[in-house]
């Protein structure tokens, strides 16, 4: 306190001098900077001025910094890392790296305890063959690799021997769940792994080979339990990811893709699972915008596989459901409010049907997840109105689609669904009631359809494909309440419909279906009626009620053993109608079968283009000869006829040598070596 108060005492003294004394300004500046000095030479704590004291022998012109003593000591492990990457750098790495090089990295990579040295060269060579092949001449690396074989190594060597040297390098497991974070020699490679990470993820987006990418897939499959350490680096490799999963042709890649979704997501669910749902959905209602024989798989393997995701977080992927139900439902609103054609085109397309098929399956997982249950409700209301919007005949197609999305709906979450009426409304309509134009179009399948034109309406085949479905939905439907104890009250409607269809319909193949389909539903309802004799509980009584439904289901009904072989016959119907059209296309034209000398039968293509063309070649050597005889003994009747015949026959004669010499061209057996050994830099 004293010092202090002297302080203050000097400080106001000073003041009152420097305003009585101002003539003396340089003076009072000198003395000024020589106070500052003085400060300053207080705050420089000077550690060398004991250390030259203690020993005067050292150098004054060396700056030797010596620590404070309360620092940490680095760990041994650390100085013996360090002197290992001194004196283990081996004089002939320079810049390019070749063969022999690449050769003794493995060996090393390869011992029991790798150093950090060598598998930061491992990446840093994987970073200098994609510099390889990049057209980025700004980017640069610490070696350059400009041999095909050399690429190939460096890629091999980070594929094979990159992931089970990081395990024993870090003293890793399967079973072991080390935090790598407080690991010394994780921070080590830690860089290196992420710019690794980053050039993984750019050689796959830029590769178009299928094996090649998925090499890549399974390696990033072992390596994506690191991945989880960069927040950053996780999200690229995502989107990559997102992308192959979502567009490649290959189902190998496919699935590859998703599993690493999958394993990096779960490793980091709480940061990553919301950002890749909404992504994989987006994606997926992307890419199903087309639907056909060849996208049918991959689309059907997103629907599934992104199901998969959403039900790792029940509570989230009810808000991510709850928000695209709701933007379903208000395209619906809008077109019939608006009633306009780009109101109706928002939802009479495929997006949006595979979008109601999405949340039907996985809504059907409500029973064992109550998170979504109240769910179901707007789902179903929602696909009964797209069904109600405009019920023409055009749109029969979309109509069994969407009944299709609400019979899995009802069978998998267990919820009673009246879809009955919206099935054999059809036979109510005008389409059986105008007589058929015959057969002009090739066999219909409402697999990849939505809409039918005008034309296919009074086509016999739309008609035939019409009652299949018909028959098709309803016994799947009735399958899953076969067993139901108010199954022969569900029916009553039906069946009467059925009775008074066949009674007034004319075409025969039409009520031997529907006659069959109602046989199996009365046989099924007598089935019922003559169990449900013995039952002795009341209607309140649930629990008694389920316990009888699930004995008689487990006993088996009349319908759903008949259901298990139609169902297996129809599925191998399916797919002949599928290969013959495809074979075909729209002409009938007749297939003969001819066998080759020296070939096995198994080995012809009847329907190749050599083939048919050698088939209509001999077709027309056999006419030439007739109508050369023809033309020979009307020579002597009519000069001037013989001549326009001569023309005739050398006109077809011309026709038949150029259908004759067209060659047969051999297709040639590409033998693929799978080995990343004989892989090309043309190829990446």
């Amino acid at each position: 306190m004293l010092n202090k108060k002297k302080s203050i005492r000097n400080h106001k003294n000073n003041s009152k001098k420097i305003k009585t004394k101002p003539q003396d300004e340089k003076s009072e500046m000198l003395d000024l900077s020589d106070a500052d000095e003085k400060d300053k030479n207080l705050l420089n704590f000077d550690l060398d001025e004991s250390d030259d004291e203690e020993n005067p022998e050292t150098n004054n012109d060396e700056n030797i910094h010596i620590p404070a003593s309360m620092l940490e000591v680095a760990s041994d492990e650390e100085e013996e890392d360090e002197s290992e990457d001194e004196e283990d750098k081996p004089a002939e790495y320079t810049g390019k790296i070749t063969l022999k090089i690449i050769k003794e990295w493995q060996n090393e990579l390869m011992k029991p305890n790798p150093t950090a040295k060598f598998i930061q060269n491992a990446m840093s060579a994987f970073n200098a063959a994609l510099n390889s092949i990049s057209d980025d001449e700004t980017k640069k690396s610490m070696y350059k690799i400009e041999n095909p074989s050399t690429f190939n190594a460096a890629i091999q060597l980070c594929i094979v021997h990159l992931y089970p040297s990081m395990n024993r390098y870090l003293d890793i497991n399967e079973k072991s769940n080390k935090n790598l974070q407080k690991s010394d020699k994780w921070r080590k490679v830690k860089n290196s792994l992420r710019h690794y990470f980053v050039n993984v993820a750019g050689l796959m987006e830029r590769t178009t080979n299928a094996y090649m990418t998925t090499l890549l897939l399974k390696h990033l499959h072992q390596m994506s339990s690191f991945v989880s350490s960069f927040s950053i680096v996780s999200k690229s490799l995502l989107k990559t990811l997102i992308n192959l999963w979502s567009t490649s042709q290959e189902d190998p890649v496919r699935v590859l893709s998703f599993l690493c979704i999958l394993k990096i997501t779960r490793s980091q669910q709480k940061i990553l699972l919301n950002h890749v749902l909404k992504a994989m959905y987006i994606s997926y209602i992307r890419n199903c915008k087309f639907v056909s024989p060849n996208t049918l798989a991959g689309i059907n393997f997103m629907r599934r596989s992104l199901i998969e995701l959403f039900l790792l977080d029940t509570k989230l992927a009810y808000q991510h459901a709850f928000l695209y139900i709701r933007q379903l439902a208000i395209h619906l609103r809008n077109a019939i409010i608006l009633k306009k054609k780009q109101s109706y085109q928002a939802i009479y397309n495929w997006q949006y049907v595979n979008s109601i098929k999405f949340w039907a399956e996985m809504l059907g997982f409500s029973e064992e997840q109550p998170d979504l249950k109240p769910l179901v409700y707007p789902l179903v209301n929602l696909t009964i109105g797209l069904i109600k919007c405009t019920p023409t005949i055009q749109f029969y197609p979309l109509r069994f689609h969407c009944i299709k999305a609400l019979i899995i709906l009802s069978k998998q979450a267990n919820v009673f669904i009246p879809i009955l009426p919206f099935i054999f409304e059809i036979l109510k309509g005008n389409l059986f009631k105008k007589s058929s134009t015959g057969e002009s179009f090739k066999a219909l399948d409402f697999t990849c359809i939505l809409r039918v034109s005008k034309s296919q309406i009074n086509d016999n085949n739309f008609k035939k494909e019409v009652i299949d479905q018909i028959c098709s939905l309803t016994y799947e439907y009735l399958d899953h309440l076969s067993a139901s104890i108010a199954y022969p009250d569900l029916i009553v409607p039906s069946v009467m419909l059925l009775r008074k269809f066949i009674k007034h319909n004319k075409d025969s193949n039409t009520n031997r279906k529907l006659k069959q389909l109602l046989d199996k539903i009365q046989e099924n309802s007598k089935f019922i009626e003559s169990e449900r004799k013995s039952v002795n509980f009341n209607l309140s009584e649930t629990a008694k009620i389920n316990a009888w439904e699930s004995t008689i289901r487990n006993k088996g009904t009349p319908l759903s053993l008949f259901y298990k072989n139609w169902s297996k016959t129809y599925l191998a119907k399916r797919k002949r109608q599928a290969a013959n059209t495809s074979e075909i296309s729209e002409f009938n034209i007749p297939v003969i079968k001819k066998k080759k000398l020296n070939e096995d039968v198994g080995d012809l293509n009847v329907n190749s283009d050599s083939d048919s063309d050698d088939f209509f070649g001999k077709e027309s050597e056999s006419e030439e000869e007739n109508i050369v005889e023809r033309n020979d003994k009307e020579n002597s009747k009519n000069n001037k006829k013989t001549n326009k015949t001569k023309n005739k026959t050398k006109k077809i004669i011309n026709k038949g040598k150029e259908k004759k010499a067209k060659p047969k061209v051999a297709k040639e057996k590409v033998n693929i070596n799978d080995e990343v050994e004989n892989l090309n830099i043309e190829d990446w």
